[in-house]
């Protein structure tokens, strides 16, 4: 089984919309606190499991906790999952 390949844009896309989800609110920006907005432990497991299923790769529950914000986990988790060129950066 192949791990999907995103562009950095595709990512950031797919960060917003599972956290979007995991807060039931639309229009998150990407400077949002996913704390602060009103998440929690739970949601942040739940966002972090759905996440991990869509890039095809197994994300730290960590990454959330170190990184509040789509701005911020992008870039983090960008090291886990390939590029338009097929590998981790």
């Amino acid at each position: 089984m192949t791990t999907p390949v995103f562009s950095d844009t595709d990512l950031a896309a797919a960060i917003r919309r599972e956290w979007s989800t995991a807060l039931r609110q639309e229009g998150v920006t990407d400077d949002e606190n996913f704390f602060a907005a009103g998440g929690n432990s739970l949601l942040a497991i739940a966002m972090v499991g759905r996440l991990s299923a869509v890039l095809g790769v197994r994300l730290p529950l960590r990454l959330v906790f170190d990184h509040q914000s789509v701005a911020e986990l992008t870039p983090a988790v960008r090291q886990l999952v390939p590029s338009d060129g097929g590998t981790p950066r």
